[in-house]
């Protein structure tokens, strides 16, 4: 569960500005270092993901979504057969 902490004062609109300004430059960085990375990296960065689901405790949320993961494992075997039949 996230949690936030109570905000005590308004925040001025040039705070706000600022913080669009960076957070668009941080978008902008982002942007260009997935498009500059390799397929390689990528598929490494999704590894150490997938690899990290006991790390943030995801196991038990993946397993309460098995019967999720199952109706959709079941579409994409139906779309893979009707995609050989067309």
């Amino acid at each position: 569960m996230l949690a936030f902490w109570p905000v005590t004062s308004p925040t001025s609109p040039s705070a706000v500005r600022d913080y669009m300004r960076r957070f668009a430059l941080v978008a902008q960085r982002q942007k260009a270092e997935a498009t500059a990375a390799t397929l390689e990296q990528k598929l490494d960065e999704l590894e150490q993901l997938m690899l990290s689901i006991d790390d943030f405790g995801w196991r038990a949320s993946l397993d309460d979504d098995a019967p999720v993961r199952a109706r959709w494992s079941l579409l994409r075997q139906r779309l893979a057969e009707r995609a050989k039949v067309i």
